[in-house]
């Protein structure tokens, strides 16, 4: 079974980005580019992967743990962009918000390498494989991370943080029903 990672960030951009730049950016992330596309690294093709020898293979899961902490760029399954205010700087900013899937853990080396571009980040993150989650966020262009090392505690805060977004309690109430057989 893989151990899939279910990850929600917003990356904020400075006032200056225009529309037309967020626009090519969502249009990477959509085609499937969403990490290369912030820290790039060399990648293949699918039909390129299918020619390389394993070894090959594995140097090019070694450069995407190295670059961004996963083993391969995003499953994206939703895109939007919103303008959101940020009281720090009493201003709207654009920000790309972004639903994926990844393989083995969170992205959180892509997170420690674009916060020095100037990007915002907020993410947060949950590994139903393993019970941990987390919420990664920027302030002062210093990245914060929070982590729950057991998801299986109600009481954790940053479990009852990603709790909202990824439901984990309805996951864990669906697995008791099955487990009696209801």
């Amino acid at each position: 079974m893989p151990n899939l990672v279910d990850n929600y960030v917003q990356i904020t951009f400075a006032q200056t980005e225009n529309d037309k730049r967020i626009t090519e950016i969502v249009t990477e992330i959509e085609k499937g580019n969403f990490f290369n596309y912030f820290w790039p690294i060399q990648l293949y093709t699918e039909s390129q992967k299918r020619q390389l020898w394993d070894t090959e293979l594995v140097i090019l899961r070694n450069l995407c743990l190295a670059a961004w902490g996963t083993k391969q760029d995003a499953d994206v399954h939703e895109v939007t962009v919103n303008n959101i205010f940020y009281k720090e700087h009493l201003c709207w900013q654009p920000t790309i918000c972004v639903s994926f899937f990844t393989a083995w853990s969170a992205p959180i080396k892509l997170y420690r390498n674009i916060v020095p571009l100037g990007y915002q980040v907020y993410a947060e993150f949950y590994d139903g494989s393993d019970n941990t989650g987390g919420i990664v966020h920027t302030a002062d262009n210093i990245l914060y991370e929070a982590y729950c090392t057991d998801t299986t505690n109600p009481n954790d805060p940053i479990r009852r943080k990603i709790d909202t977004r990824f439901g984990i309690s309805d996951l864990e109430q669906a697995f008791r029903d099955e487990a009696m057989g209801e």
